[in-house]
């Protein structure tokens, strides 16, 4: 008799949560767009870090930031990570014209963590 009842809850339930109404399984899964973003970013610095000193690893580095895919992802995520990404690029191009960065790289370091302060936030 038990069963009977339990049944019929258990698959509304089920389809309750199904249509959105109470689990991600995205972002159980680790799915979610925070996330992917989040992981793009960690694979193109473990990438950096990889690579040898020099203008074009730093380069290269933005070009697969930027070519991240944010959509879905939270406004203020994509936003701390875009003002990491141009106080970083301005700072890359102040060092290429000989000029001194240290106010520009205290400007990316500031971003920086911002930008970790919402993976932290997402993660």
């Amino acid at each position: 008799m038990l069963g009977f009842v339990l049944l019929p809850v258990g698959l509304l339930l089920l389809v309750y949560y199904s249509a959105g109404g109470g689990l991600d399984f995205r972002s159980i899964a680790g799915q979610s767009p925070a996330r992917r973003v989040i992981r793009e970013c960690m694979a193109a610095t473990e990438a950096l870090g990889n690579s040898p000193t020099g203008f074009d690893r730093v380069d290269e580095f933005i070009r697969r930031v930027r070519a991240i895919d944010t959509d879905g992802a939270p406004q203020d995520l994509v936003q701390a990570l875009h003002e990491h990404i141009d106080a970083l690029e301005q700072s890359l191009k102040a060092g290429r014209e000989g000029k001194n960065t240290k106010q520009l790289d205290m400007q990316v370091a500031a971003a920086k963590e911002r930008f970790a302060t919402e993976v932290r936030k997402y993660w």
